[in-house]
């Protein structure tokens, strides 16, 4: 039970009170993912030119033949925003009719059973059934057998690990995936929508032969962009000495002598910590109060490169640093804690072992 650290954000620079919640460079509007499900088509004939247009379609000439629903009211968007917005969905398949997906998972992982593949189903009206491999390269020689073989779902789930864009289209060529431009024109209005705020995205899926044989995926990480960094409180903590989340890092430093003297924390419980493997992130998380953070630790001023560490404010946030584990805020554990050993602060029986961790959003 714990609290994101995304609501303490403050953009506030005195000195004294400095802002508590690290301010992230925003990396890249968009972020744009490889080919995500290939359209199989077990016929000869390369499918039905009815549905694909045959060889002289022109992307983009069809018109769509299902509207956007309308949008869902209240939802907030950043100023000059271009993207998907949230809209009211209803089903669209019939609930019997079946298609076949192929799909790379990991060992522990049910696709029939899976929530999220259940809330699709439910979502579109579309009863999927999957055909799974291993992710990675044994996955690879698996998904590279079934094509050989002819023998395909409607769709694998796969990206540019297993195809690249050029395989693609020889394998569409060959009439082994069908191209979806025909398709995608008039009845994903969606992707359509996509294609007019983001003019250069249908040509990067597109194939050589300059026709789209996978279902475009675009990515606007919103977490990202806006704490990539993720600190989280516990919120049986907080609840236990009657505080709430710190905004700046006088309020940081009150908190963690409260959490100090808490008799509620279990026994061994640390204030503030991390894996070895993520201390970086905390400390970049505290750093983001002195100065902006960027992830590369580098910053551009005009037509200059700028390491950070040169920057008077980022020594006076080492400074702070070094005082908060002479203090005991700061877990000096977070320096050798394994992944293993890390979980297993937050999974102790009587409740997570710290007040204070960095996990990811």
């Amino acid at each position: 039970s714990c609290e994101a650290g995304s609501g303490l954000v403050s953009l506030s620079s005195g000195v004294g009170r400095r802002s508590f919640l690290g301010r992230s460079a925003l990396v890249g509007a968009v972020a744009v993912g490889g080919p995500l499900v290939l359209a199989g088509c077990g016929g000869e004939d390369g499918g039905d030119e009815g549905v694909t247009g045959g060889d002289d379609y022109v992307p983009g000439s069809a018109a769509l033949k299902v509207e956007l629903p309308p949008e869902v009211e209240g939802v907030l968007y950043p100023e000059g925003y271009v993207g998907p917005k949230a809209r009211e969905l209803e089903p669209f398949g019939d609930g019997e009719t079946e298609f076949t997906i192929l799909s790379q998972v990991d060992p522990d992982m049910d696709m029939a059973t899976n929530y999220y593949s259940g809330l699709v189903e439910e979502k579109t009206g579309v009863k999927a059934s999957y055909v799974t491999v291993p992710a990675g390269e044994d996955g690879k020689t698996k998904v590279n057998a079934i094509v050989a073989g002819g023998d395909l779902p409607d769709a694998l789930m796969v990206g540019q690990g297993i195809f690249n864009l050029s395989e693609i289209s020889i394998y569409g060529q060959q009439g082994m995936f069908i191209p979806l431009d025909k398709l995608i024109d008039e009845n994903a209005p969606h992707i359509v929508d996509m294609f007019g705020a983001f003019p250069d995205m249908r040509k990067q899926y597109s194939s050589p032969d300059g026709k789209l044989y996978a279902v475009p995926s675009m990515n606007d990480c919103y977490h990202c962009k806006a704490a990539n960094v993720r600190t989280w409180i516990n919120s049986r903590w907080l609840e236990g000495v009657g505080a709430t989340a710190p905004e700046t890092l006088d309020e940081f430093d009150v908190l963690m002598d409260e959490f100090r003297g808490f008799s509620g924390k279990p026994e061994g419980s640390v204030l503030a910590t991390a894996s070895a493997e993520t201390m970086l992130n905390l400390v970049q998380f505290f750093l983001g109060s002195f100065l902006e953070m960027p992830e590369l630790w580098v910053r551009r001023s005009g037509e200059t490169i700028e390491w950070i560490h040169e920057d008077p404010a980022f020594r006076e946030g080492i400074v702070w640093l070094q005082q908060q584990f002479i203090k005991g805020n700061l877990d000096a554990g977070m320096f050798a804690n394994t992944p293993e050993q890390y979980q297993k602060l937050g999974d102790a029986t009587d409740g997570p072992k710290f007040g204070i961790a960095y996990g990811y959003s």
